[in-house]
């Protein structure tokens, strides 16, 4: 059954790959409210001015693959 793939032809079959177009945007909430947000290195440090908040959030335009750090600076949770 080694030889076979029995091993590989099940999990193929109980963990199919999944694929979707990509998405236009990304939203995510969180638990309390955030009251500025800058982008930083990966050390934490302010490479860029603050970024504008709408809707108590965030919202940044990526290119495909970019990987961007954002230190955020939070408020009180919201009820």
């Amino acid at each position: 059954w080694g030889e076979a793939g029995i091993y590989r032809a099940g999990r193929e079959f109980n963990e199919p790959l999944i694929a979707h177009k990509a998405a236009a945007g990304l939203r995510i909430a969180l638990a309390a409210a955030v009251e500025s947000a800058r982008v930083v290195d990966l050390v934490e440090d302010g490479v860029g001015e603050e970024l504008a908040l709408t809707d108590g959030g965030v919202q940044l335009d990526l290119a495909p693959f970019e990987i961007v750090t954002i230190a955020l600076r939070l408020g009180a949770r919201k009820s």
